[in-house]
């Protein structure tokens, strides 16, 4: 009888597990010889999100594919692996392209990703004109996407704006919280954390429509393994399709695993609408390089077209 009890408990484990696992059930782990690895750093992000549950479901694992995914917690310790030759690929924002590149790392952009970033502000900043008299305290991390998007969304005489540097995000939400700013750019889930605090959310990099991260990629790697970069390309579009079909319990889950949403909140949080890959656009990537030209971020007399920067032949057509 004790036997039988425990095997009950052990079908009713099971049971659960596979339920939790309910999106990533429909065959993608069929066994395959894996004989291609990559190496992707990225931070926990949105745009980190389709890969992780490309490898969650062992989408990659039935390409052939060993995906090794590695999470940083600070965007300059995945740029020094980059460089360092322990990645091969990066999850990265367009001013890290250019400054990469422009800093001798021989790599290019060969898709865009589909991170949203918003503007925040407190009640009272949205409804209130910044001026002279009246500036926007804004807070941001100076020559990075934030900085970018801040001037994007927010293209204000200077003297209008009252700037102060804060790099880490979670600082940042914090002080808008308490009112000791008035605004910042924020990536989900940090933006719907505000949102939930009371912030207002005025706009969002959608819809300034440009592109603003993506997957940069050694250009060594794309030479010597062409085929594991394509099948890292695939699996995503397959995971794309993945996420759009799930359940909101398991995006919910993954939210939080992938992106490092608080489980409170991630029923709250809007997906951004994953495409398949897309060709970059080196309008979109030029505009960074412009931005960083006139910050003084990259030299004047920097002659890298940002056409030089993007590979375009590993996007299906």
């Amino acid at each position: 009888m004790k036997r039988y009890v425990t095997f009950l408990a052990l079908m009713a484990l099971a049971g659960a597990l596979l339920q939790t696992q309910s999106s990533c059930t429909s065959g993608d782990k069929s066994a395959r010889t894996t004989d291609q690895t990559i190496r992707l750093g990225a931070m926990r992000s949105m745009d980190f999100l389709p890969f992780a549950v490309a490898r969650e479901c062992g989408i990659y694992d039935s390409l052939g594919l060993k995906a090794e995914l590695t999470d940083f917690f600070a965007a300059n310790e995945r740029d020094i692996a980059l460089q360092a030759g322990k990645l091969d690929a990066t999850v990265t924002d367009y001013t890290g392209v250019a400054l990469q590149v422009s800093g001798g790392v021989d790599a290019s952009l060969v898709m865009p990703l589909d991170g949203v970033f918003y503007c925040a502000m407190t009640p009272n900043a949205a409804k209130q004109e910044a001026t002279a008299q009246t500036p926007l305290k804004i807070a941001g991390s100076w020559g990075t996407v934030i900085d970018y998007l801040t001037d994007l969304m927010l293209p204000l005489p200077q003297e209008a704006v009252k700037r102060e540097e804060i790099k880490k995000i979670p600082l940042r939400l914090e002080m808008l919280r308490n009112g000791k700013i008035d605004c910042t750019v924020l990536p989900d889930p940090f933006a719907t954390m505000a949102q939930q605090s009371g912030a207002v959310i005025t706009q969002s990099s959608a819809g300034i429509q440009t592109q603003v991260t993506g997957l940069l990629v050694l250009n060594n790697f794309k030479e010597e393994h062409p085929q594991a970069l394509k099948k890292l390309i695939e699996g995503y579009n397959l995971a794309v399709e993945r996420i759009a079909a799930a359940p909101r319990e398991d995006v919910n889950r993954w939210l939080v695993q992938y992106a490092g949403a608080p489980q409170e909140i991630a029923g709250q949080i809007v997906l951004p609408r994953y495409r398949k890959a897309q060709i970059p656009q080196a309008a979109d990537l030029q505009q960074a390089v412009n931005w960083l030209v006139r910050k003084e971020a990259l030299p004047q007399d920097f002659s890298l077209a940002a056409s030089q920067m993007i590979d375009t032949t590993f996007i299906p057509r």
